[in-house]
């Protein structure tokens, strides 16, 4: 099974590779994304730098999205990136967690106030080294974050007694933990099942970004939403190290121009956005309320969640220097003047 996966991987490295032809014709770069280009992670971060970049180079370049998995499900996403299946790539870290386990520390319950803080965190970390190892095999575009996962509900959740013996689908390692040890009984699955369980009750309710609450119809079987902080998954654009070591300088300067911390922060900016609409949607809908966690709840959930970070620290390698570095960053983003 494995040496036919490597074949498949080689064929489809051999046609996706760096098109070129004649001299007065564009590079064609193949953008390899596991969602849809009716997302609005592509249509208002993918695609506005795919548009930069190609504006830049004045027509020596073209990217060709390949959206839905066409070349790599998310399984393989990071696989096909290193192999050059595609030139360049998009996706979440989930699937690939194992190779990326500091990155994930932005997944970690009550640590993030917003995207754009935790976005360009986790740039930082990158640029300047406590995670920077895990990238050592493809070229970051640029890292960041989903909105932070919050309680969708069947019923009012204000305290930490109200979650206690609740259903509560999770979708990461973290959540999971996080959910029992607030006394709730995680139940993991896909974001498209979720609908239909709540619908039928076989659970309470939604451990998940406002983002995700109108795509999957969460609205229709949740009325109540609690603003919790249950943690952050990143996603990524990574570009194949060796398609970039073949720019040219100007393609090259074109690429860095609007990768990075330009684009962390553009990215950061607009998922917090993203973010907004979502609530706005959901408050203005008849029959819903949306409660803030007041301080002193947040201690309580602060201290009942503690040995989930405890338990992150120790099993992740440099865990306990990566989450005081990225906390480092936080505190430094959140005191510069923007």
């Amino acid at each position: 099974m494995a040496s036919r996966i490597g074949m498949l991987f080689l064929a489809a490295a051999m046609i996706a590779a760096p098109t070129i032809g004649r001299a007065d014709e564009p590079l064609v770069l193949r953008f390899a994304t596991t969602g849809p280009l009716t997302s609005l992670v592509y249509l208002r971060g993918i695609q506005p730098w795919v548009k930069l970049v190609e504006n830049d180079s004045t027509g020596s370049v073209e990217i060709k999205m390949f959206p839905g998995g066409q070349l790599a499900d998310a399984a393989h996403i990071y696989d096909a990136t290193v192999s050059g299946v595609a030139d360049i790539t998009s996706g979440t870290y989930g699937p690939i967690s194992s190779d990326f386990p500091r990155t994930l520390v932005t997944t970690l319950p009550f640590e993030n106030r917003n995207t754009y803080e935790a976005t360009l965190a986790l740039w930082r970390l990158i640029e300047r080294g406590p995670i920077a190892e895990e990238y050592g095999r493809v070229k970051p575009i640029v890292v960041y974050v989903f909105p932070d996962t919050r309680l969708h509900t069947n019923k009012p959740v204000k305290t930490l007694e109200d979650v206690a013996g609740m259903k509560l689908t999770a979708s990461t390692r973290v959540v999971n933990q996080t959910v029992v040890m607030l006394g709730a009984v995680p139940i993991s699955m896909p974001p498209n099942d979720i609908y239909q369980a709540m619908q039928r009750r076989l659970v309470d309710g939604a451990a998940t970004a406002w983002t995700a609450v109108y795509p999957f119809k969460l609205d229709e079987v949740s009325t109540y939403h609690y603003e919790t902080s249950l943690g952050m998954e990143p996603g990524f654009i990574f570009m194949n190290k060796a398609t970039y070591a073949r720019l040219s300088e100007k393609l090259r300067q074109a690429v860095d121009r609007h990768s990075g911390e330009v684009m962390a922060k553009k990215m950061g900016d607009a998922i917090a956005v993203m973010e907004q609409e979502g609530r706005d949607r959901v408050k203005a809908l008849p029959g819903h309320t949306i409660a803030e966690m007041p301080t002193p709840e947040a201690e309580r959930w602060r201290t009942r969640i503690a040995p989930v970070i405890d338990e992150w620290a120790k099993r992740t390698p440099d865990g306990t220097a990566v989450l005081a570095a990225y906390r480092a960053e936080l505190a430094k983003i959140r005191s510069e003047q923007r």
